[in-house]
């Protein structure tokens, strides 16, 4: 079977989802494929690591039923962005040849200082004014850091950058529509740094390379998503959080929501001391979670492993091949840890809760103190105090360990 036997062969199998969705998980194991051939590996090594089109298959339809579909206020805004931005950049200029070079990018200095003093000799500089509410940023080919922190106006600093493999320079255009600014980027490399006021409630951004950098912003939505590069949210606070990379990490830190959406397809997602609900998906990647506050969290996950611990009522933790290590220090509502194929560990500081758990292949482990009143309802049920919360821990050939 060749790689594009598998990916037909695979998309055959995906024929219950939305198209969106299938050109998400092909999208991804096209990704994959090109990342082995790289490094070495034939279309055959690569399959091999992959696993068989039926074990792939089976394992996205245990992670995301075909009836599951997220319609929110999300997927409208981002359909504002691309028709805004669209109806903009056809006004103001006509675009050419677009140059994908997002991994020739050749930074002298930090990207969010900036690049060199050669460099910034050309950079571009101005305001944006008028009641404006939302901020639209869109790249089209090249690799476009972004650096948003907050200020009294609008402001923006575009720097063109080297590209070891184009020629063809950077280019801005910015524009406005009723209450919204557009910043639209095509080709090359650069760093473009924004000012943001607090009366804009909404910033979208949708990039093909380059990492998207905020910091100590409140605003009401944040939503986007970007091709090849990082996103970082630092001391953010907004209602609602929306944020997707395709193959680059995303990491947010001392941030609060009311309710977040994370999503990497093949890379790491990383919360640090942030309160608010969080749904956070990979499929490649580890989920990493730390001293989070949070009436309830959801992580799904294909190849990797969740790490989650904080102050969390409420948790829905699923991963198919990797390991789940999930400790709270509150007390617990419902927490439901599932596996296919990896081992469980479940820290729970106030030990009062009814515990349901299952291995098939594997070893039980229950370590509660001593003092802790323990009513067994069968080999691996539980009633811990007085049973207020509810655990369910289930895999398939993996260890459990509550403590």
């Amino acid at each position: 079977m060749t790689k594009q036997e598998y990916l037909r062969s695979l998309r055959l199998r995906l024929q219950d989802y939305s198209e969106e969705f299938q050109k998400d998980i092909l999208d991804a194991f096209e990704g994959h494929f090109q990342e082995g051939l790289n490094a070495g590996q034939t279309e055959e090594e690569v399959m091999e690591s992959l696993g068989t089109v039926d074990e792939v298959a089976e394992n996205i339809r245990m992670m995301n039923p075909p009836e599951r579909e997220r319609m929110d206020s999300a997927d409208e805004l981002r359909k504002n962005i691309t028709d805004l931005s669209r109806s903009i950049r056809d006004t103001l200029f006509t675009v050419g040849d677009i140059v994908t070079d997002s991994m020739n990018s050749a930074f002298t200095d930090s990207k969010r200082e900036g690049y060199s003093k050669e460099y910034k000799k050309s950079a571009e500089r101005g305001t944006v004014n008028g009641d404006i509410r939302t901020l639209i940023i869109n790249s089209k080919g090249g690799a476009h850091d972004i650096v948003i922190e907050p200020g009294e106006r609008l402001d923006y600093i575009f720097e063109p950058g080297r590209s070891l493999f184009s020629k063809t320079a950077a280019a801005l255009t910015v524009g406005t529509e009723e209450d919204s600014a557009v910043f639209v980027m095509n080709s090359g490399t650069a760093r473009l740094k924004l000012t943001v006021p607090e009366s804009i409630r909404e910033i979208g951004f949708d990039l093909a390379g380059g990492d998207l950098y905020i910091d100590d912003i409140h605003t009401g939505f944040i939503s986007g998503k970007t091709a090849s590069g990082d996103i970082e949210l630092n001391r953010v606070s907004a209602e609602r959080v929306d944020v997707r990379s395709f193959s680059g990490d995303i990491r947010m830190e001392e941030c609060v929501y009311d309710d977040a959406f994370a999503k990497s397809h093949s890379g790491d997602i990383q919360l640090r001391r942030c309160r608010g609900r969080i749904d956070a998906e990979c499929l490649s990647g580890d989920i990493d979670i730390d001293r989070h506050t949070a009436h309830k969290i959801v992580c799904s996950l294909v190849s990797g492993d969740a790490d989650i611990a904080g102050d969390i009522e409420s948790a829905a933790i699923k991963t198919v091949s990797g390991d789940i290590e999930f400790a709270t220090a509150v007390q617990i509502a419902l927490v439901r840890l599932t596996s296919q194929s990896g081992d469980i560990d479940a820290t729970i500081d106030i030990p009062d809760y009814h515990a349901s758990l299952s291995s098939l292949s594997g070893d039980v482990d229950i370590d509660l103190p001593d003092d802790v009143p323990v009513k067994m309802n069968g080999r691996d049920d539980f009633t811990a105090g007085e049973g207020n919360g509810v655990l369910y821990i289930d895999t398939k050939s993996g260890d459990i360990r509550v403590d």
